[in-house]
């Protein structure tokens, strides 16, 4: 009887479970262009609101977490593409990871004051909350979802 209920169950990696991982790899896309765009010496405007990257250890700081979280985001890609049971896991760290890292652009754009321009601020803030949307519609599915657990069976 078990066998017939996964059977029944969607298999493989489509319907909504494309759309986080469309975002993940948009999450990587994204990584990659933030760490081009704090290059010291390009005219590239910053594109994470008013951090101020200039001073060496915060331009090191940045790029560590940056790369740091660029090589989780693919190891997770990873265990998708192996359809590994660690996945869905992983992925649900991932998304809570994102909305660290996205908190914590908002706060130190907005904790500078520096900054003039209220239409990053804006931005910042229009990120975290999409940010906390999608982690409220995503982590659910996660757990809760039966294409999930039967995509993900590879040990």
């Amino acid at each position: 009887m078990n066998d017939t209920k996964k059977m029944n169950a969607p298999q493989g990696i489509g319907g909504w479970l494309l759309i986080p991982l469309l975002g993940l790899l948009a999450s990587i896309g994204l990584r990659l262009a933030d760490l081009f765009w704090h290059v010291p010496g390009t005219d590239v405007p910053a594109a994470q609101g008013c951090i101020d990257l200039h001073d060496t250890l915060s331009t090191v700081l940045h790029f560590a977490i940056v790369a740091l979280h660029l090589t989780f985001m693919a190891w997770v890609l990873w265990l998708c593409h192996g359809r590994s049971l660690r996945f869905p896991k992983w992925m649900r760290f991932s998304l809570w990871l994102q909305l660290a890292f996205d908190a914590f652009v908002v706060f130190a754009s907005w904790s500078d004051t520096q900054c003039a321009d209220s239409n990053e601020r804006t931005g910042s803030m229009v990120l975290l909350v999409w940010s906390i949307v999608w982690v409220v519609i995503w982590i659910p599915y996660f757990y809760r979802s039966r294409r999930v657990k039967a995509t993900f069976i590879n040990r």
